[in-house]
């Protein structure tokens, strides 16, 4: 299995594949309007609404502190106790969400050894994201990347392969009451349903075939063996004098790479890769 980086030619690509490292994103920087979206089922079910009366105690406190709570919740003053605990879970589920969709990214695509039926042949992407065939693509291996990445730093890095759909995935807060973050009612960890939040996206974005590496690491920039990277292709509209000092480059850092070329097929609207 391949992970496929489509690069335009300029200082930043190229700075990145001499040093082999890679650039991972904010979700604020994505060309999808829709990044991050989500419907939330805020209602509590009959069963957690019980569980709430019967199981759960609010610590006392002074009419101050109360103020002050209720306050910080945005509820009225004489909510009962199932409206407290829903708006403090709620809370809680809002501090995981926002401490998901504050994660480091790296978009990349899936491929195998069929380049017919695989991203690095989709006439969209490289007009997308390599410049109309001006560009090049980077070739990984994908498991020695996902090792290399997670070797670059202490933080949790995770692989995720991003679900299509016709509509945002939908939480519910329920699910997260019950869930081993709040009650433990059951052992589900919902942290997962939250990153579904940033693995999923509309059916229009199918032909990307794409993979999330997500960190929770502060730095963007991380490193990986040259090893690792398997071939460049590059677009055969990329002008000559970049081909030149592209190829130079990769023989300079790199020389045990092969490279390859993605061109048009006559008579057709197919790329081929050579």
């Amino acid at each position: 299995m391949y992970f496929y980086k489509f690069r335009n030619v300029d200082t930043n690509s190229i700075i990145s594949l001499s040093n082999s490292t890679l650039w991972l994103s904010d979700l604020i920087s994505f060309n999808d309007p829709f990044e991050g979206t989500y419907i939330l089922n805020d209602e509590f079910t009959e069963s957690v609404i019980e569980f709430c009366k019967g199981y759960v105690t609010l610590k006392p406190v002074d009419k101050e502190t109360q103020s002050n709570i209720l306050n910080g919740l945005r509820i009225k003053k004489g909510a009962d106790k199932v409206e407290i605990i829903k708006a403090l879970i709620k809370k809680d589920f809002h501090i995981m969400l926002e401490h998901i969709q504050k994660s480091k990214v790296l978009c990349l695509s899936e491929g195998s050894d069929d380049y017919n039926n695989s991203p690095i042949t989709n006439n969209l992407m490289w007009s997308h994201y390599a410049n109309g065939l001006r560009g090049f693509c980077l070739e990984f291996d994908a498991i020695s990347l996902q090792e290399d990445l997670n070797e670059s730093t202490k933080k949790t890095m995770a692989t995720f392969k991003i679900k299509y759909q016709k509509k945002p995935q939908i939480l519910n807060l329920s699910d997260f009451a019950n869930s081993s973050q709040i009650f433990h009612v059951d052992e589900n960890d919902y942290i997962n349903n939250v990153i579904s939040t940033i693995s999923t996206k509309s059916i229009d974005w199918e032909y990307e075939n794409e993979v999330r590496i997500i960190s929770l690491s502060d730095k963007n920039l991380h490193k990986y063996k040259p090893s690792s990277l398997v071939s460049i292709i590059i677009g055969e509209k990329m002008p000559l004098d970049k081909r030149e000092a592209l190829i130079t480059l990769i023989k300079v850092t790199n020389p045990n790479i092969f490279i390859k070329e993605a061109r048009l097929i006559k008579d057709s609207y197919s790329i081929e890769i050579v």
